[in-house]
């Protein structure tokens, strides 16, 4: 049960992947930037939101994984941390969208998903 409430995580987690890929896809276009951001700062902004989701979401589930496999992790566990990674990633995508500079989302984003990685990093040493 554990691993099919993580798969359908990592596909809500799929989509909203495609969601920043297309983002950056669709400022290429506005902007004509075919490589790099042209330094056009919403190019630069899309770049890094797909950037940071690709640095931190496929390790956060990789070392997820082996903690559903470990049986180190709760059914509870599991939606907390996989439920804050969405909220994190939607709320980064929020707050850099709207600002180059600091924002409530983008920090809030940031925050949950350190505090995600620390917490399952920790799971993982027990």
């Amino acid at each position: 049960m554990e691993m099919e409430i993580f798969f359908r995580y990592c596909g809500v987690l799929g989509l909203l992947y495609v969601g920043v890929t297309l983002n950056v896809i669709r400022n290429r276009w506005k902007h004509r930037v075919g490589l790099g951001h042209g330094k056009v700062s919403d190019m630069n902004k899309a770049i890094r939101i797909h950037g940071n989701f690709s640095e931190y979401i496929p390790f956060i589930l990789l070392l997820t994984y082996f903690a559903i496999e470990k049986q180190m992790i709760s059914m509870t566990g599991i939606h907390v941390l996989l439920s804050a990674l969405i909220i994190s990633r939607v709320s980064h995508f929020i707050g850099l969208t709207k600002s180059a500079g600091t924002s409530f989302y983008r920090f809030f984003g940031t925050s949950v998903i350190l505090i995600a990685l620390i917490g399952i990093s920790i799971i993982l040493l027990r």
